[in-house]
């Protein structure tokens, strides 16, 4: 399954709070409402960033991750409907009303569920990148064969994890509204979801002797140390029913 990601920050002087009540009550239903949306999408999930540290690493910058699933062979002849004149006529000029378009990044990915568990409790996404030396090709054995294997193998870690997901940035895609400020943003090569039943599970499966002592020690193999992006989120689902 094909999905497409947008990594968004607030526009400048909106809290975060209203940057998500918009972007739910207001922007989502616009686009719901669209002629032909639903053509070109199967799912739109936004994640809002919630305001809680992970392991330490403070609260994002990034205000919220828009999460589609791509349709394939939808008769239109644009493949997005970001292509599309709707798009360009409604959809963009009402981004302006809470979306900062500098930092701002887009990209597709290929879903792989490593463990097809309910979507309940909280959602960590963390946007990675590869070690230099490695291509996005090798990175991406690597991720899906021997670090989910890993996890896989390890009843402790996978207890406290009922859903993991590997997404793999497919080159190419990615893209930017805006500059980061100091240059270019980084070019990510793979999104990890992982989902917990409360907090306290988070902090315990990466206490486990498991994590410390296998998946821990794997990751500097082939990641980027430093080089992610990490979220805390909540689902906010919209549906062809939200449309306004």
């Amino acid at each position: 399954m094909r999905k497409r990601f947008v990594i968004a920050r607030a526009k400048a002087g909106m809290s975060r709070a209203d940057f998500q009540r918009y972007w739910a009550e207001e922007h989502g239903p616009l686009a719901a409402g669209m002629p032909g949306y639903w053509d070109f999408t199967e799912r739109y999930i936004q994640n809002h960033t919630l305001n809680v540290p992970a392991l330490g690493v403070p609260v994002s910058e990034y205000d919220g991750v828009m999460e589609t699933w791509l349709r394939e062979n939808h008769g239109h002849k644009e493949r997005l409907f970001a292509e599309t004149p709707a798009y360009m006529e409604y959809i963009r000029p009402d981004e302006a009303n809470f979306i900062n378009p500098e930092g701002c990044t887009v990209m597709e990915a290929d879903t792989n569920v490593i463990i097809d568990g309910p979507r309940e409790g909280y959602k960590m996404l963390s946007f990675m990148r590869r070690r230099p030396d490695l291509t996005h090709e090798e990175f991406v054995e690597h991720y899906r064969t021997i670090h989910a294997g890993i996890v896989l193998a390890s009843q402790q870690i996978m207890s406290y994890i009922p859903r993991y997901v590997q997404h793999y940035v497919v080159p190419g895609t990615q893209k930017q509204f805006g500059t980061a400020g100091e240059g270019e943003l980084p070019q990510f090569d793979a999104i990890k979801e992982l989902w917990f039943r409360s907090l306290e599970d988070i902090e315990t499966m990466f206490a486990t002797e498991d994590y410390k002592t296998k998946l821990n020690p794997n990751e500097p193999n082939f990641i980027l140390l430093g080089g992610s992006t990490r979220l805390m989120v909540k689902e906010v689902e919209i549906t062809p029913a939200s449309a306004k």
